[in-house]
């Protein structure tokens, strides 16, 4: 493949290169098509950042919540994160100023895992410095319910008023130790409380999960048991034929209903689920069928490894219906898969893996919507946006509501400055195409500037979908040295800038990326600012633009520098970038 090198230098304007829609449609980026506003609203934005994950409504009706109360043992695993270290007597475990008699539990979370509000009805957070060894702790204090929570070592954290789902801090390793979260939980109805938020007790699993997934933990029973209720009116049915162009997000019913040939295998398809395996000679019928194979899939829930925690998510449970209706044997590898990983998306990909040869196997070819992950990922928003229409997952209202940019503003937006770069790179879209990009901080850094990257990085997994991960071989090399050495480390280098990027290419596809921030002549507000804006355009958005001034893209130093935030138009031309 042939590489090249595209370099950027803060602060250097180019003329608007225009694209039409179809041709960001063409540029062999997951964005392939633009669905319907419902299925970026049900991704939701919490009242500070991106929450990918969100809870099953805002007041759970409580023989609905199913939270166990198993406490929490060194050794075990929560939500796919290690437990390191257990409630109670541990003794002296080697780190200064640890405490012998550990009042919670540590989860080994890399920094920038995001917390969500736990508790039927939310709860307030207040955060705090604690300097004798806590570091950015988190009080949770639930509105209803038995008990209240802390979280510390944070890396970043928000006070305020939240709904359960709703993100309020990120992990990290401020305080005493390494990266990790130490969480606790408190009595609050104990006589003579050991502590303003109450006495503390061992901590249960059940919140611990709901605190690093923002799934609300419903009772299994209750949630098999109505998702197809309705018959072909049911909340499930809707949503697969939602997924298969066979009914609209209101129940309705398409042209395609009637029957159809199915792109992928030319067979006659008919009814709400795509219905091809016989056995029936009209819409209708064929839905007795299918709604026949989906009762089916969920008697046979109840045996399989992972069945429980699908059982126990509404949104998990219909992908996994869907799947029974779109590749059976998928279906049958998905409740493992998504109860290791968590992660609809990922779990509902993986599905398509042969086990035997290692293998995906599908039909599904060429780029865009029509690779396995398109496809996956479309069925996946077409089923959550009928959960939105009918309240099972809920777009949580955001404490200061921002203007929401409209496709035509984010359209324009990301024409200026996706295409090209502002310094040597021609024309045409990049991004990263890899899921991990390994990173390496070197220079004098401060901990203000850690932070602000870890921020920013958590920011930008949300957005994107790729996570960072430190490395010594890294794609992403960041340096923070007084300016006057920017030329002895970086070829490149265009005097006179106190932020720059390098980023090198194999065809459209970023590979490796240089970032240099300047550790003298300026605040530091405005090199919080310089590192949001250096690591966010060498994911792939290189230019600057005179518009738009609480844009972390504005190219004019004075007004942008105080920008320490993404817009929601940044938010929404990051994502549009990597087709979320």
């Amino acid at each position: 493949m042939q590489s090249k090198t595209i370099t950027h230098i803060h602060r250097i304007g180019l003329p608007l290169l225009a694209l039409s829609k179809e041709q960001i449609v063409q540029v062999g980026l997951a964005i392939a098509i633009f669905f319907p506003a419902g299925n970026a609203i049900a991704e939701g934005f919490t009242p500070w950042g991106y929450s990918a994950r969100q809870s099953t409504s805002p007041a759970l009706a409580d023989e609905m919540l199913s939270v166990s109360d198993a406490p929490i043992q060194k050794g075990e695993e929560v939500a796919g994160y290690p437990v390191t270290s257990g409630y109670g007597w541990r003794g002296d475990i080697g780190i200064p100023g640890a405490s012998a008699d550990h009042k919670g539990v540590d989860f080994a979370t890399p920094s920038g895992t995001p917390l969500h509000m736990v508790g039927e009805s939310g709860g307030t957070v207040e955060c705090w410095q604690d300097n004798g060894g806590g570091g950015t702790v988190a009080n949770i204090t639930l509105t209803t319910g038995d008990y209240n929570f802390q979280a510390l070592h944070l890396s970043g954290c928000h006070s305020g008023q939240f709904n359960a789902g709703e993100v309020f801090a990120y992990t990290g390793d401020t305080g005493i130790g390494a990266e990790h979260l130490d969480f606790r939980q408190f009595d609050k109805n104990a006589v003579n409380p050991s502590h303003e938020l109450g006495t503390h007790v061992h901590p249960a699993r059940g919140w611990a999960e709901w605190l690093l997934t923002g799934k609300a933990p419903i009772n299994p029973g209750i949630a098999v048991g109505g998702i197809l209720e309705g018959g072909t009116d049911s909340l499930a049915a809707i949503a697969i034929g939602n997924a298969e162009g066979t009914r609209n997000p209101d129940g309705s019913k398409t042209p395609l209903y009637q029957g159809h040939t199915d792109p992928g295998n030319s067979a006659s398809n008919s009814g709400t689920f795509s219905w091809q395996a016989g056995g029936c000679s009209t819409p209708e019928e064929c839905d007795q069928r299918g709604l026949e194979r989906l009762q089916g899939a969920l008697n046979d829930l109840s045996g399989m490894q992972g069945g429980d925690r699908v059982a126990a998510d509404p949104e998990a449970l219909i992908n996994y219906l869907d799947l029974m209706i779109q590749a059976p044997l998928a279906a049958e590898a998905f409740p493992s898969l998504y109860a290791r990983t968590g992660d609809i998306l990922k779990a509902r990909v993986e599905s398509f893996r042969n086990p035997a040869t290692g293998q995906f196997e599908t039909t599904l070819t060429g780029d865009g919507i029509n690779t396995l992950d398109g496809d996956q990922r479309r069925r996946m928003d077409a089923i959550k946006e009928v959960l939105v229409r009918h309240g099972n997952v809920t777009v949580r209202p955001q404490v200061q509501p921002q203007p929401t940019a409209t496709t035509d503003q984010a359209m324009a937006y990301f024409q200026e400055i996706a295409n090209g770069s502002e310094f040597g790179g021609g024309s045409g879209v990049r991004r990263w195409q890899q899921d991990v990009i390994g990173f390496q901080v070197q220079g004098q850094p401060n901990q203000n500037d850690l932070a602000t990257l870890r921020q920013v990085q958590s920011e930008l997994t949300a957005l994107t979908g790729i996570r960072f991960e430190q490395s010594d071989n890294p794609d992403m090399l960041i340096r923070f040295i007084p300016e006057e050495q920017f030329a002895s480390v970086e070829p490149n280098y265009v005097p006179r800038n106190l932020g720059f990027f390098w980023v090198q290419l194999a065809e459209d596809a970023i590979t490796n990326a240089r970032i240099l921030i300047s550790t003298t002549g300026i605040t530091q507000e405005e090199r919080n600012h310089l590192i949001r804006e250096e690591v966010t355009q060498a994911m792939g958005l290189m230019n600057d633009s005179p518009r738009h001034a609480d844009s972390i893209f504005h190219s004019e130093w004075s007004s942008t520098a105080k920008v320490q935030g993404y817009s929601e138009l940044d938010k929404a031309v990051i994502r549009m970038l990597y087709g979320r």
